[in-house]
């Protein structure tokens, strides 16, 4: 049985965006290098990337989408939405299932393409999360935000890059990033967040078409051993990832009053790394 999806170009170069960050042209890993088009009985439609500790998702605004799924070149994919004018379509059809027919308007003239997909069960199992556990909103957010840019940014090679939210006793939230020679750590937040986690330092995290997408829903489930699957929602994107399989170092043990390390010291503030308005004050040594 044939079905099309007909997608604005723009929708998909807003999906592209996004899936940029994930899509690997040059991995061995062939999912790599493949976009999901996925739409469930429900009519919902999710374009979805993946690499070897990642899922990230676009959910295309509600509409009777026809059930399908397939894996299509996300390189063809990128080098066609470049091409088309932002007002134009193309249309998916699926004619079998590992061959789709992209049909769509070029230089005037409507073209017929047959390319070679790749079936859906080849790709990765998504772990299932569950209900959110905490809501990430305002300056609450955008603070989370700029610590993972700042880790994102910083070129030192070390074994525990990632943010972590911490636990240290009920009702005691800290954010710890690794962001320059010591530790950054916002002071505590009251959050319903029962264990710690690893966010991993990753380019969609720190993208701002994600940051900027409303309020982040944030789950964790733990899985073998001891790293956990930890997964962030916002209006359009979700993003599922695991975090890092290894203990983040021991922070609170440090002394920051004496230890050398910590000499240069700037409170947050309006002049702080960090907006103003942050609900993050800690301390940032330079």
């Amino acid at each position: 049985m044939k079905t099309s999806l007909q997608i604005p170009v723009k929708l998909l170069s807003a999906a592209l965006s996004g899936l940029s960050l994930v899509i690997q042209p040059r991995s061995t890993v062939a999912i790599a290098q493949f976009v999901r088009f996925k739409a469930d009985l429900a009519g919902q439609l999710t374009i979805q990337a993946c690499d070897t500790t990642s899922f990230v998702s676009f959910h295309c605004p509600n509409q009777e989408w026809p059930a399908t799924d397939f894996l299509f070149p996300a390189s063809a994919l990128a080098n066609l939405v470049g091409r088309l004018e932002p007002h134009e379509h193309i249309t998916f059809i699926q004619e079998q299932p590992e061959i789709v027919i992209l049909r769509c308007k070029v230089e005037e003239r409507y073209v017929e393409e047959r390319i070679a997909v790749i079936s859906a069960e080849h790709w990765r199992k998504q772990p299932d999360l569950g209900e959110p556990l905490v809501v990430f909103d305002g300056s609450f957010k955008t603070g989370m935000s700029e610590v993972m840019k700042r880790i994102l940014a910083s070129h030192r090679a070390y074994s525990f890059d990632g943010l972590l939210l911490d636990v240290p006793k009920p009702n005691t939230f800290y954010v710890v990033g690794n962001v320059t020679h010591p530790l950054f750590y916002g002071r505590s937040f009251n959050l319903d967040l029962l264990q710690p986690a690893i966010l991993p330092k990753h380019r969609f995290l720190g993208w701002n078409g994600f940051c900027n997408d409303g309020a982040w829903n944030f789950s964790v489930q733990p899985q073998q051993g001891p790293a956990k699957w930890v997964k962030l929602k916002s209006s359009n994107w979700t993003f599922i990832g695991t975090t890092l399989p290894r203990n983040y170092p021991s922070w609170r043990q440090v002394d920051l009053d004496h230890d050398l390390r910590f000499q240069n010291k700037v409170a947050f503030g309006q002049h702080s790394p960090l907006p103003s308005n942050s609900l993050f004050r800690g301390l940032w040594s330079s």
